[in-house]
């Protein structure tokens, strides 16, 4: 579990960040799904660099739209708002997230 965090932990703030971000993890990961739950207020939202082999999953935008995950996946919101996506992946043992932009809350479970 700690290496599976801490990934995610340096992939995050390593980018640099001026405003405070929560990250959740929720169980351990020895399962085979991850579930991203990603908070945030602008009008899009792009998918993580997801580190792993045989990356695949589901993306509820938290708008009322769906898709399936491909590489570079982005969501424009028809208007500014508070969502949360939400990510539920096979295969990642962790991600990247370039920019924060307006995230602002981020959890992580597995199922």
């Amino acid at each position: 579990m700690r290496k599976l965090m801490m990934l995610a932990v340096i992939a995050i703030f390593a980018v640099g960040c001026d405003s405070e971000i929560t990250i959740t993890v929720k169980e351990p990961a020895t399962k085979p799904h991850m579930k991203l739950l990603v908070g945030h207020s602008g009008i899009t939202l792009g998918s993580p660099q997801w580190v792993g082999s045989n990356i695949s999953g589901t993306i509820d935008w938290g708008d009322g739209s769906a898709e399936k995950y491909r590489e570079g996946i982005k969501h424009s919101y028809e208007a500014e708002g508070e969502y949360k996506a939400l990510f539920d992946m096979s295969g990642p043992i962790g991600f990247k997230i370039e920019q924060l932009g307006e995230i602002d809350s981020i959890e992580i479970s597995y199922n």
